[in-house]
């Protein structure tokens, strides 16, 4: 029934775009794992490694959850990853209010499928944030051949975001602007900063005329490339958010800076790896008279199974330490949502079925044991 469980392609994009990197490597870079780690400058001579230091006192960013697509899960199951998540230590749990489920049709709102995804977010004790993002098949580019075709009525996406912003006021209070707009897998067929930046402009007016103590992040970008297909860099398409007028227009960027199998601070992967872009990111962002407003890591993680891009499970809990101890030296990133709370399937071999903390069953991976003690030794 609903589009976006059939096809997601944020981590299949790194798939594509990585070669498999020796499992030596992984491993050697898991040590760092008990250090603190401390991401260069983009300023600095080149992007260059993370350098291990001495521990100190940890502050954790918010820790929270980037489930798999929600809005048909059971409610027992919802229920039972709502509480696995408290359990972890979360604080808040992302999902997409998802336009095509709610206006089918031009006009007509159906928001039954995401109340009962805030109502059990709330219930749980958890902060939501709800993704704005895919355009139904009235609103959506023609003949893509993708289940996310770019939106093609942007007053009309503005108009949804404002409904969303009503309906959900004092429930949804941050809101981000789609997903990964820069992946031609989310925003086809190809991705066109300046467009985006046009929809960002006219929903951040519609949800502060509502909501005007709101977030709202502008982003959620993938660890793409340019010149691969439709995609584009992190930074560049940034950049050319700036360049069609974005400042003004955003309280926060949010970032999906995926690495494996590489560890998240390898420096062997320097020249690609996205998790190292951050600072440059947020230098980008100061240039342009915003270095006061935050990164939000909205997706973060790395599946285990058997796909040519898997990690074991213990290398699974190694890199969400790595990269958590690293962004606890980062005063810029507010937030954290690892992807996700639980495997979405059983089949090893497909990637996206594997990201979870815990396997289909409910039953925890290493990498659960190793987030909540991150989480409940942080001082801040």
């Amino acid at each position: 029934e609903f589009r976006r469980v059939l096809f997601r392609s944020s981590h299949q994009a790194v798939d594509r775009r990585r070669p498999l990197r020796l499992q030596g490597a992984i491993l050697s870079a898991a040590l760092i794992l008990a250090a603190g780690v401390v991401l260069p400058k983009a300023s600095d001579a080149a992007v260059g490694p993370a350098v291990p230091q001495a521990p100190a006192p940890a502050c954790i960013p918010a820790i929270g959850i980037a489930p798999s697509y929600v809005l048909g899960e059971s409610a027992a199951d919802l229920d039972r990853d709502l509480a696995a998540a408290r359990e972890l230590g979360s604080s808040r749990y992302r999902f997409d209010v998802d336009w095509s489920v709610v206006e089918r049709s031009r006009g007509n709102y159906n928001w039954g499928p995401v109340d009962r995804v805030v109502n059990a977010v709330l219930a749980a004790g958890l902060t939501p944030l709800g993704v704005l993002a895919y355009a139904p098949d009235w609103a959506e580019t023609p003949g893509t051949g993708s289940f996310h075709g770019a939106p093609v009525d942007i007053a009309a996406f503005a108009a949804f975001a404002g409904a969303a912003a009503e309906r959900y006021n004092g429930r949804i209070t941050d809101w981000e602007i789609w997903n990964e707009p820069n992946n031609d897998a989310f925003w086809a067929p190809r991705a066109d900063p300046a467009t985006y930046t046009a929809l960002l402009q006219q929903s951040y007016r519609a949800i502060k005329a509502v909501q005007p103590g709101s977030t709202v992040l502008a982003g959620a970008l993938s660890p793409a490339e340019n010149g691969s297909g439709g995609d584009m860099e992190p930074l560049t398409f940034l950049a050319r958010m700036y360049d069609a007028g974005a400042g003004g227009s955003f309280d926060a960027v949010s970032v999906h800076p995926y690495s494996f199998p590489a560890m998240p601070t390898d420096p062997a992967t320097a020249g690609w790896n996205t998790f190292q872009k951050m600072p440059g990111l947020h230098d980008l962002m100061a240039a342009h008279g915003d270095g006061g407003k935050p990164l939000w890591i909205t997706e973060f993680g790395a599946p285990t199974g058997s796909s040519r891009v898997a990690v074991s499970p213990e290398v699974q809990a190694a890199y969400l330490t790595d990269g958590l101890s690293a962004v606890a030296g980062l005063g810029y990133v507010h937030t954290v949502l690892i992807y996700s709370i639980r495997d979405s399937g059983t089949d090893a071999a497909d990637s996206e079925q594997n990201f979870g903390l815990l396997d289909f069953n409910f039953t925890p991976k290493p990498a659960f044991g190793a987030v909540q003690q991150l989480v409940a030794a942080s001082r801040c």
